[in-house]
């Protein structure tokens, strides 16, 4: 998957926990996690990005303006992820792959698993042990595909 695009997707979900998503978002998030650019200077990778941003701007819209800015809708810095120890960081990377399949190949998709889906890209974010992130993996694998 594309860093860039799961950076600004992790901003996404932050804002969603603000406020509320409009018929856009879920649509949006699943074509983002599905997306797998034609090389690294695939023009539509800027357009996605920039396509989620406005997204994140509706959800959420006091956050582009905040003189005080939490961080909560920040586009994630997955230097962070790749400084994570390698057995949490291989936990999130499987985590992201799962979401990946998910997009692809599951076609109908229900309130819990989306709902699944953003607070998967918000534990990518957060400083967690093992055993939260193993137990979000295990949930994430019994959404299944057609």
């Amino acid at each position: 998957m594309e860093k860039r695009i799961i950076s600004v997707l992790i901003g996404l979900a932050g804002a969603c926990n603000n406020g509320a998503a409009t018929k856009n978002t879920d649509p949006l998030l699943i074509k983002a996690l599905a997306f797998e650019p034609a090389s690294d200077c695939d023009p539509e990778i800027e357009r996605l990005i920039e396509e989620i941003r406005a997204e994140k701007n509706i959800v959420s819209p006091g956050c582009a303006v905040c003189a005080s800015p939490c961080g909560n809708t920040s586009d994630y810095d997955l230097s962070r992820l790749d400084g994570a120890p390698e057995e949490i960081r291989c936990i999130k990377e499987e985590i992201l792959a799962e979401l990946h399949r998910i997009s692809k190949e599951v076609e109908e998709l229900y309130d819990k698993d989306i709902e699944l889906l953003y607070k998967a890209l918000s534990y990518v974010s957060y400083d967690l042990e093992k055993e939260p992130l193993e137990s979000l993996l295990n949930e994430l694998k019994k959404i299944k595909g057609a």
